[in-house]
């Protein structure tokens, strides 16, 4: 099984540019005014980021903790069964 850090974090092109878009539009509906009553926005503080972007992590982290975990189990070689 693949973790990200086998494959690379940019080797998905694609994935790149979908996470760049997406920060920036939403960096766009948080801050310039023109957004804010069509999604009832207000400028964060810097000190909220603070808290948002290491909880933006955890998915990541699950994930390949859960890879870690069936690799795990999937590379234990089989006991031997008991003879009766």
């Amino acid at each position: 099984m693949l973790t990200s850090f086998k494959l690379g974090i940019f080797s998905n092109q694609y994935m790149v540019w979908a996470t760049l878009s997406s920060f920036l539009l939403m960096m766009a509906v948080i801050y310039l005014p023109l957004f804010e009553p069509i999604f009832f926005t207000y400028d964060l503080p810097w000190s909220d980021w603070l808290y948002i972007l290491p909880l933006t992590l955890v998915p990541s982290v699950a994930a390949e903790i859960g890879k870690w975990i069936a690799s795990r189990r999937t590379s234990r070689p089989a006991g031997r069964a008991s003879a009766s």
